[in-house]
């Protein structure tokens, strides 16, 4: 019996024999959360009965909990529409009877929502004010789960940096103490440190770090984890040009999304399998993995359009003095939370690109290079002006970048810091690193038009 099958029958014993109700219903979510990451809609049928049981006694705070674990569980199931309503529904209710460490639990799981669908924004806004005005930093699981969360954010969007690697050391470093369990948090700041790796093009140490957390994962169930580091390892030997283990850590990845329903990291494998046929003119293959994409894409599309018709409901800055963003972005915008457009890199490759991730573009004959905070710069085959048509064709004027030199540079104002006038510089401050552009005398008037409307 392995340690896992011990744990399951201990769990179903214990849930017999106890009779105290607070004994039972901690049970109940202790065996939810142990099933959470190999078995999520065993995890969720648990906390349905967990549920019915907490409604025998008139404790509303234990039923409210309940509640936020259902909700937790149908994110699990890539019930997306169903777990935002019921999260929204007893979010009030933490926040209004001062449960405020729940109150935070409830909406960092509201950015999960976000960051499953890829709404990395609006996740990243939550989880900064989660960490700024909720945690406390005692707290250390909460804490790190957020921090963790956050900095993946920040990796989907161009935005890591030294700062994340000593956040992620600082979560790390907590485990080094022998009586301390390495749980999934430490799995999850791991996983954080070879993608961190790999970004920075230290395939060796990515490789290391995943191959470890491969044999961490493994004797835990954590299948979630399993899925991402199987795919790091293969983005790793992608770019070593080692086909062999590139397919074989491909292929691992393909078997364990097929166990799993983690939405995230779909597309991206569908993506590349059908690349590698494409290119061995393997038609069969690469027409399946096609069709595979095509069809999550309009599952994604269902799943965020259940989304934006309830976010209406989430009533941020109600609760907080810095919300105001958030809400009126979900009043005004709900059409277009998604901030991504697609180009075609050099490779003939295409690149998701968070405009918000910009820093500058810079016009090269007929192509496009874009700079990122990550202090990386790559061409698009894309002229400027291909460019800037197509963020108005889908932005509108929803969005900072500003022309610096009408033909040739466009900067992000979404990091402006300061203005100076005399100098007519502009100052962008980028995760602490300063970035001044200049603009001539005749754009003066077109900077102040261009902010007065935003």
């Amino acid at each position: 019996m392995n340690d896992l099958s011990q744990k399951i029958e201990y769990f179903d014993k214990e849930l017999l024999n106890t009779t105290n109700y607070k004994d039972k219903l901690k049970l109940y979510r202790q065996y939810s959360f142990l099933m959470s990451t190999s078995d999520p809609q065993k995890a969720y049928d648990i906390i349905l009965k967990g549920s019915e049981y907490s409604m025998e006694f008139e404790d509303e705070y234990e039923q409210k909990v309940m509640i936020v674990l259902q909700g937790i569980c149908l994110i699990e199931l890539n019930k997306y529409d169903l777990a935002l309503s019921i999260l929204l529904e007893v979010k009030e209710y933490f926040y209004l009877n001062n449960k405020l460490e729940f109150y935070a639990k409830v909406l960092s799981n509201i950015a999960v929502i976000y960051f499953e669908l890829e709404y990395y924004n609006q996740a990243i806004y939550v989880w900064k004010d989660l960490i700024s005005n909720y945690i406390s930093p005692q707290d250390f699981a909460f804490r790190s789960t957020v921090m963790n969360n956050l900095i993946s954010a920040y990796q989907n969007t161009f935005l890591y940096n030294d700062y994340s690697e000593i956040q992620i050391r600082e979560i790390l470093k907590h485990y080094e103490d022998q009586n301390i369990e390495k749980d999934q948090s430490y799995g999850n700041a791991l996983n954080n440190l070879a993608v961190y790796y790999r970004l920075c093009y230290d395939y060796k140490a990515a490789i290391e770090v995943n191959l470890n957390l491969l044999t961490f994962a493994t004797m835990n169930h954590f299948e979630k984890i399993k899925y991402e580091v199987n795919y790091n390892l293969f983005l790793c030997y992608q770019e070593l040009n080692d086909e062999k283990k590139m397919l074989k850590y491909l292929l691992n990845a393909l078997k364990l999304s097929k166990k799993s329903t983690y939405l995230y990291l779909k597309e991206d494998l569908y993506k590349s399998l059908y690349l590698y046929y494409k290119n061995k003119n393997d038609v069969n293959n690469a027409f399946e993995f096609l069709e595979k994409l095509y069809e999550l894409s309009i599952e994604k599309k269902e799943l965020r359009s259940g989304i934006d018709k309830i976010n209406i409901q989430f009533n941020y800055n109600n609760e907080q003095q810095n919300g105001f963003y958030l809400n009126e972005h979900i009043k005004n915008n709900i059409f277009e939370w998604n901030r991504d457009i697609y180009l075609e890199n050099m490779k003939g490759d295409v690149v998701k690109v968070n405009i918000d991730s910009i820093i500058s573009v810079i016009s090269t004959n007929k192509f496009i290079k874009i700079y990122f905070p990550n202090k990386q710069a790559s061409i698009f085959k894309k002229s400027l002006k291909d460019f800037t048509d197509l963020l108005y064709e889908k932005f509108q004027n929803n969005h900072l970048l500003f022309s610096t030199n009408l033909r040739k540079e466009i900067v992000n104002l979404y990091w402006l810091s300061a203005f100076d006038k005399s100098s007519k510089k502009i100052y962008l401050n980028v995760l602490e690193n300063e970035f001044i552009y200049s603009i001539t005398r005749t754009q003066l008037p077109k900077l102040k038009e261009f902010l007065t409307k935003k």
